[in-house]
């Protein structure tokens, strides 16, 4: 960033946070256009870090598709999933859920979960093999984004019980052979 761009950052209300500046310093990364990038600063982020990870959640669902699976689908599904579960989910159990909603193969709903969870993993915890939130403020960005009664959205009770479904038809314990 120029000094300019530095500093239209630096004056944003939420830079005082660190978990806000490290989000958006993320995305500009990606973000392409550089004659756009200080109307960029200005108007994507909001305040907070929730609103900072509200617009990466938006950015997700708007980039082109790079896998078999529209994003405006993946996105709500994948982190309205990681949101409603209690300790995470693992990436085969994602791919599975992913393949009975969408009525996808497995291969290619395992191939969308890693492509999303891979952009936004410095945001994540990974722990025994189970995906889930980092930070707090980007749990609630996606539970205000996905929870609800608006297109994009399903209830707490819906989303409860389509990891119910999944949950209630695998086995008690797994044998490993």
């Amino acid at each position: 960033l120029d000094d300019q761009l530095l500093e239209a950052l630096v004056n944003l209300p939420g830079s005082s946070n660190p978990l806000y500046l490290k989000t958006v310093l993320s995305e500009l990364r990606l973000f392409g256009a550089f004659t756009n990038l200080a109307e960029k600063i200005r108007s994507d982020f909001g305040e907070t870090p929730v609103s900072a990870f509200n617009a990466v959640l938006a950015r997700l669902e708007n980039d082109p598709a790079y896998s078999a699976t529209d994003p405006k689908q993946a996105i709500p599904l994948l982190f309205g999933l990681l949101s409603h579960a209690q300790q995470g989910l693992s990436v085969e159990e994602l791919s599975e859920i992913f393949a009975q909603v969408l009525g996808v193969g497995r291969e290619d709903a395992a191939e969308t979960v890693h492509l999303y969870l891979r952009q936004v993993r410095p945001f994540l915890a990974h722990r025994e093999g189970r995906y889930d939130f980092f930070f707090d403020s980007f749990n609630i960005a996606a539970l205000a984004r996905y929870e609800g009664e608006q297109p994009l959205q399903r209830s707490k009770k819906d989303w409860h019980r389509l990891l119910a479904d999944y949950f209630t038809g695998q086995p008690l314990h797994r044998v490993e052979g």
